[in-house]
């Protein structure tokens, strides 16, 4: 009998979304790339570390408590300060864990990665400096103080508006130059991947990579995570992925064949651990999907994954009861969306 993994309830999440779609069509429908960008978010090591050091800080009080001094002395000198896209990432999503997709697109990510088209403010001038002129000079400073605590106040809802950049922008000698100033800023920093769509750092990068790729990338990862010591040759029987290396084993004529096509086999299975590896902690610096690897990358921890698999596959339950809660947790997720209103205005 086939284990059961996390792997195998893809389908069934996709299908629950889909059901909850038909009753909350608000924005734009998520494609298969932010389906997977959460899913390798909840496998990088970079971010369950990440996670650890915030739920340290900022979490439960009760359960920091319980924690002894030892084991958070420990836990802390084992996570190295975070560069800004890390922290913000794990800020912003939490723990992946301990949501579902459909819940974590209508709560964060629907907001995060499409904002309202028709919600675009004007440019605002906070300040105008001349050559030699000190910035804090008198009534200057304080004015801009004042002009951006204004468009501060006025964000009600960092995620319901659009993507704001404030700027210092130095007039050159000539328009010319100075827009080509401000396109090299675009070009390094912003990313327009379609109409209403505005995602600094672009996350999901041009790319010739397919679904299939991460797919079997990811199922041969989690099947990883299940065996005490490494066997890349059962790995890939197991995951059933890598059909030309399998079929060359099977048609093997001589024995030397059947050691080359081997070899070839656990090699295609080390390299398809790795890219999931890397999918992974590319995510996280907001990357995705890209195989190379990171500058700095954390080793998985194959032991908590295959805990974390094992109880979150086991909690999926399609029932009609966990259905109507998940439709009544959505629905109060949107309290207050603008979208919403007018979706159910119309």
């Amino acid at each position: 009998m086939e284990k059961r993994l996390y792997f195998d309830t893809f389908t069934a999440q996709e299908e629950i979304f889909n059901k909850v779609w038909d009753h909350f069509p608000i924005n734009k429908k998520p494609d298969w790339k932010h389906w997977w960008f959460y899913r390798y978010l909840q496998i990088s090591p970079t971010y369950a570390k990440e996670l650890d050091r915030q739920n340290m800080f900022w979490g439960d009080i009760d359960a920091i408590n319980k924690r002894s001094k030892i084991e958070l002395k420990k836990i802390s000198s084992k996570l190295p300060i975070p560069d800004d896209q890390i922290f913000s990432m794990v800020h912003l999503f939490g723990d992946l864990w301990k949501t579902d997709f459909t819940r974590w697109w209508y709560k964060t990510a629907k907001d995060v990665f499409y904002n309202q088209e028709d919600s675009l403010i004007k440019p605002v001038q906070l300040g105008e400096f001349y050559p030699g002129e000190f910035i804090d000079g008198p009534g200057k400073k304080e004015l801009v103080v004042k002009r951006f605590e204004k468009i501060y106040e006025e964000r009600e809802n960092f995620f319901r508006e659009p993507h704001l950049k404030i700027l210092a922008l130095p007039i050159l000698e000539n328009k010319a130059e100075t827009l080509k100033l401000i396109e090299k800023y675009i070009d390094d920093h912003i990313s327009f991947d379609q109409k209403g769509v505005i995602i600094s750092k672009r996350i999901f990068q041009n790319t010739k990579l397919k679904e299939a790729t991460l797919r079997d990338c990811y199922k041969v990862f989690e099947l990883r995570s299940y065996q005490t010591k490494p066997d890349l040759t059962a790995l890939a029987l197991e995951a059933n992925v890598l059909k030309n290396a399998l079929a060359g084993v099977k048609q093997s004529k001589t024995e030397l064949n059947k050691i080359q096509s081997l070899e070839s086999l656990r090699a295609g299975t080390s390299r398809q651990i790795a890219m999931a590896h890397h999918f992974a902690e590319n995510a996280v610096l907001g990357k995705f999907p890209i195989s190379t690897t990171p500058k700095e990358i954390e080793e998985p921890d194959y032991v908590q994954l295959s805990k974390r698999f094992s109880s979150t596959k086991n909690q999926l339950n399609p029932s009609k009861r966990s259905f109507d809660l998940l439709l009544k947790d959505v629905e109060k997720s949107l309290e207050g969306d603008l979208d919403y209103f007018y979706y159910k205005m119309h």
